[in-house]
């Protein structure tokens, strides 16, 4: 596949992409059609460098060379490694493509479901390179990176609670579709450092209502879906909003949800403040903002993420600075790959620490940007291998 670099004036904000986009290593990063939403987003992707197939005709399917996307509609995996990123970076585009500017009720369900179906996938292949991207994708728009974010962890905390799959599959599509009617606020709240005005209140207040009404004028029937999306950010005690329910009142999933919205939203950084790093936040949620949560679905969710989940640069006690990329049985001694040498110096390949050796202990959890301006955590985890189905 030869790839020729794209340049400002080739790519416009708002248009859609008239053919598949690829990193200088040939991933695919944007589907064709996908919708770069912002200056900065294009910026951002023109800095790192985005790329199209030079002297090709551009797959009128919207296909990559490369991969099929794996998900509930795409029965056969078409190649035998896949990367955990790739998969998630093509849910984000997609989803942002099917989002904006306004969803259509042409077969949406069915597409937004195909979405979820491909965040379980990615999960089952790898949950901590799953979760590692919850922390480490960060090219998309906030408010699809937090839908997609929210529909991994709620996921994984599913499969903990040891659903199937098809119980599974609408908390997630809730997930990924629970702020439909205020995408556009929350990525202008995102930029904004002043406090909330009336009418912002208002509609997020309004927001998880109005996106159970929106979701089912776009074909969307399953109630589990639906009541999900409705109560999000209900409380067990009460106090939460828009009907102010109560304890079982409350399906499971929504409950579930909650937990995990509040946490993504911690964890995510504002023009306001920095975000928190996963174990603060963790910590904070049920230290102070453990009110009407469901407590035993919270203590869960922190089993699962662990002290330092999948994701989290940490600084050893050597002084090396990596990235942590397995949990294992013992929450404080996860498995690190090493970014930055203890001499500050970036490194071209990433040794692994485990540490529970006392020469590696993690010290501290750190600032993303000690990892370098031009880190890319792809390569901590190798592409998965998939078995080939006939």
């Amino acid at each position: 596949m030869g790839l020729q670099r794209l340049r400002p004036g080739e790519i416009h904000v708002g248009s859609p992409l008239p053919w598949n986009a690829y990193d200088a290593a040939g991933r695919l990063l944007l589907r064709r059609g996908a919708i770069i939403h912002s200056d900065d987003q294009l910026q951002r992707l023109l800095e790192v460098g985005l790329f199209s197939e030079g002297g090709t005709t551009p797959d009128p399917h919207g296909q990559s060379s490369g991969a099929e996307l794996i998900g509930t509609s795409t029965p056969h995996v078409v190649r035998d490694r896949v990367s955990v990123f790739e998969v998630l970076d093509d849910v984000r585009a997609r989803l942002a493509s099917l989002m904006f500017p306004q969803p259509t009720p042409e077969e949406f369900p069915a597409r937004l479901l195909e979405l979820a179906g491909a965040v379980q996938r990615a999960c089952e292949i790898d949950s901590d390179a799953a979760l590692a991207s919850v922390l480490l994708s960060r090219w998309m728009p906030y408010s699809v990176r937090q839908s997609c974010n929210c529909a991994v962890i709620c996921e994984v905390l599913f499969r903990q609670l040891e659903w199937p799959p098809e119980k599974r599959l609408p908390g997630v599509a809730a997930a990924l579709t629970m702020n439909l009617p205020i995408l556009e606020l929350q990525d202008s709240l995102y930029h904004q450092k002043e406090p909330l005005d009336e009418a912002q209140k208002a509609a997020i207040f309004a927001h998880p209502g109005a996106a159970a009404a929106a979701l089912a004028a776009l074909g969307v029937d399953d109630p589990v879906w639906l009541a999900t999306a409705a109560q999000h950010h209900e409380a067990l005690d009460g106090s939460g909003y828009p009907a102010h329910l109560q304890g079982d009142a409350i399906s499971i999933e929504a409950r579930v949800l909650a937990i995990v919205d509040k946490y993504c939203a911690m964890i995510s950084e504002r023009a306001h403040r920095d975000g928190l790093p996963a174990d603060a936040a963790l910590r904070q949620m049920l230290v102070s903002n453990g009110k009407g949560l469901d407590t035993g679905l919270a203590a869960r969710l922190i089993r699962e993420l662990g002290i330092y989940p999948p994701g989290t640069a940490v600084e050893l006690i050597n002084r090396e600075i990596g990235v942590v990329v397995k949990r294992t049985l013992d929450a404080r001694h996860p498995v690190v790959r090493i970014v930055v040498s203890a001499q500050g110096r970036p490194l071209p390949e990433f040794p692994k620490r485990l540490t529970s050796k006392p020469a590696f202990e993690v010290n501290a959890a750190v600032s993303r940007t000690r990892l370098g301006p031009t880190f890319d955590p792809m390569p901590l985890w190798n592409p998965s291998l998939v078995n080939r189905e006939p």
